[in-house]
């Protein structure tokens, strides 16, 4: 089969459209899912979490370095139809144990994506304009998914798999469409006949740790990473099930929790749509520190959302809560991203992602366990509405150091990246 590749740009736009279609799909109802069908209390919520982060930490600097060394192209491809089978096996297996091997497969998939695919963008389309191209792309991300929100509220009422099945075999689709179509000449991969992988392995991901030891603000970088990692497995886990245990939703036309939480993951777009614009606007995406100190606000905001969210008396409070916090998480990955790359040279870009993955895998990996934990011993003495309460509130708690990490790194400056350093 002849293959056209696109442009590296518009590749990226239908890399972010079809994979927010099939996220849309899946990670509308995969909670819901896991709560209704598969019938799964708090700690092992957060414990199946734990395990896809177990297996994240222990594969990204591996896939990472692949990606450097090989192809990142391939290493990509790879990873969104390892993810789409994992899905399949969970929505095809109402079980705890098909759950836990998606978290397997899932993870390993995502190692082989995360680190690659900024790594591939920025040596395609050069560092100053992958910034715009990250944030543009995430609003491409935000209109698809908006479209698998809304499938996955109809095919979710009839039943929640559905949706599921339908967004796994959409990344595995993704896989074969970059196969044909995807683009890959800034990357000049070590030739085949010069390539001894242990050594090439080992020598890469010992560059990296080097330009880590190099730098006063690459271990801040990182420690941002670590503490987002920290508090997120506790809140992406639990959100639903706080609100669907402390409060009701109106009785309005017998909608299901799906068509709910469809119609939030909606409004929660527009939002997302609307700050995105503004930000594109003013921000920009090439200064270190305009971005250091945009991340700093944001995060600030996200620590005020959770205290609220926790401790909300109303459905109205809860829920513009949960919108405040979600819009402006929307905004903290793709700035992140833009940050972290400008100080990462192209030789171990993708080694570099894949330890900044790495990290905030590690953060939900000790985080995770730490709220399961501390939910289950809240239920037992608070019963489990108010555990779940005081839970949102260590949540936000634990995301506070990245406070003091931003403003250090915002006052450091260093010179461009190179690769000549």
């Amino acid at each position: 089969m002849p293959r056209y590749p696109l442009s590296a740009i518009r590749m990226f736009y239908v890399m972010s459209a079809l994979g927010s279609l099939s996220s849309g799909l899946i990670f509308t109802v995969n909670i819901l899912y896991q709560i209704q069908v598969v019938g799964l209390s708090p700690l092992q919520l957060v414990l199946v979490g734990t395990t896809l982060e177990v297996v994240a930490f222990f594969f990204e600097v591996p896939t990472g370095i692949i990606a450097d060394v090989y192809s990142r192209k391939l290493s990509i491809i790879i990873g969104n139809v390892l993810i789409g089978v994992g899905f399949l096996v969970e929505g095809l297996i109402p079980a705890f144990g098909a759950v836990l091997l998606n978290q397997l497969i899932w993870g390993v998939g995502v190692t082989f994506t995360s680190g690659a695919t900024q790594a591939w963008l920025v040596d395609e389309v050069g560092e100053e304009r992958a910034g715009r191209v990250f944030l543009r792309a995430g609003q491409v991300g935000s209109v698809f998914g908006l479209l698998g929100t809304a499938l996955a509220a109809l095919l979710g009422s009839i039943t929640l798999a559905l949706p599921m099945l339908l967004g796994a075999g959409g990344l595995i689709i993704l896989g074969i469409v970059l196969w044909l179509q995807m683009p890959e000449t800034g990357f000049k991969p070590t030739p085949k006949g010069e390539r001894n992988t242990f050594d090439h392995m080992t020598g890469t991901f010992r560059e990296g740790l080097r330009r880590v030891r190099m730098s006063r603000v690459l271990p801040l970088v990182i420690a941002v990473m670590l503490v987002y990692g920290l508090y997120s497995e506790g809140y992406d886990r639990l959100n639903q099930k706080h609100i669907l245990t402390s409060f009701q939703f109106p009785a309005i036309g017998g909608f299901q929790p799906i068509v709910w939480f469809s119609l939030l993951s909606i409004l929660l777009t527009l939002f997302s749509l609307g700050f995105t614009e503004a930000l594109l606007r003013r921000l920009n995406t090439s200064n270190r520190r305009a971005l250091a100190t945009a991340l700093f606000w944001i995060t600030v905001g996200m620590v005020g959302a959770l205290i609220a969210f926790g401790l909300a008396p109303t459905l109205l409070v809860v829920i513009l809560a949960y919108l405040v916090f979600n819009t402006l998480r929307g905004l903290q990955g793709p700035l992140y991203d833009t940050w972290s790359n400008l100080y990462f040279e192209s030789s171990v870009r993708a080694t570099m992602n894949s330890m900044m993955s790495q990290m905030n895998a590690l953060g939900q990996i000790a985080g995770g366990p730490i709220v399961g934990f501390a939910s289950e011993g809240l239920t037992a003495r608070f019963g489990l509405g108010m555990a779940l309460r005081l839970t949102m509130l260590l949540v936000g708690v634990m995301l506070t150091p990245a406070f003091w990490f931003l403003r250090r790194a915002r006052n450091i400056v260093e010179p461009a990246s190179t690769d000549a350093v």
